[in-house]
């Protein structure tokens, strides 16, 4: 069940990037992971109350989540699905993250900020959204011209290399960052506005606590890593 719940929480995430605020059910999601972080039932009026000071909370978007098997609603009272309750801590993570990205999102509207894919990307690696950041960059990757696709590439794998270092796999960590690493080493000193210096640098830095024998675990928001942009794009070889 772990895996259906990763792959809802991922299209919702995608979806909420494309969709006006006023459309996203991230209102419910986040006032549920606030009151109920353990999967508990919550009186529908009272998550209602929650939702509308953190974000639209319309009638639609709660229907929607029930529809897409997040929620279950009976006697008014609003809960997480009986089959994801053993992973309310992940739930309770990504729908924080996801709050986090819309939020930086939102705040730039207006802006040319997050106009491309590969900007969307960045914007979810850097709010620790890196199952997604792999599975929207995947699509832009086979789409892309030959000679962005090696870069692309790269920035997937170090995505779905904190994927796995968050689940303790380390192996995984270390083998995906590592090709990454050699994918990337030809886009020095900058590429489609990424700093890959830099990047390659602080990857550097990750693949020495991979490599070391402390299991890997959820990160803080404080220690989430960053894709960095250039600040020069004259040296870029995009």
């Amino acid at each position: 069940m772990y895996v259906r719940l990763k792959h809802t929480l991922s299209f919702l995430a995608l979806e909420m990037l494309h969709r006006a605020p006023r459309r996203r059910p991230i209102g419910w999601l986040l006032a549920y992971a606030r009151l109920a972080p353990n999967g508990e039932a919550v009186p529908q009026a009272t998550l209602h109350r929650e939702a509308a000071t953190m974000g639209p909370a319309g009638a639609r978007s709660l229907a929607r989540l029930e529809v897409l098997g997040v929620f279950e609603r009976a006697d008014g009272l609003i809960r997480l699905a009986s089959e994801f309750h053993a992973h309310c801590a992940y739930f309770v993570r990504q729908v924080e993250r996801l709050g986090r990205a819309l939020r930086t999102l939102d705040g730039a509207r207006g802006r040319s900020a997050f106009r491309t894919p590969l900007e969307r990307g960045v914007l979810l690696f850097n709010a620790g959204l890196f199952f997604e950041c792999h599975e929207y960059l995947e699509d832009v990757w086979r789409a892309a011209p030959e000679r962005d696709r090696p870069f692309y590439h790269g920035i997937i794998q170090i995505a779905a290399a904190f994927y796995h270092y968050e689940k303790g796999n380390q192996h995984g960590a270390r083998t995906l960052l590592g090709k990454a690493l050699q994918k990337l080493e030809p886009c020095r000193p900058a590429y489609m506005n990424v700093d890959v210096i830099r990047l390659v640098r602080e990857m550097g830095q990750w693949m020495r606590r991979f490599e070391s024998r402390k299991v890997g675990r959820p990160l803080r928001p404080e220690e989430f890593p960053v894709l960095p942009r250039s600040r020069n794009r004259i040296h870029d070889k995009r």
